[in-house]
């Protein structure tokens, strides 16, 4: 996981969230 040493902490979880937003916004099934 050479992606996760590159980044730093704070990018990777900002694009985990938007990566789980894009997620739940295709599903439409989730109400978070």
């Amino acid at each position: 996981m050479k992606i996760f040493q590159r980044y730093n902490p704070l990018q990777v979880a900002k694009y985990v969230k938007i990566l789980f937003s894009w997620t739940v916004v295709h599903q439409g099934r989730w109400r978070i």
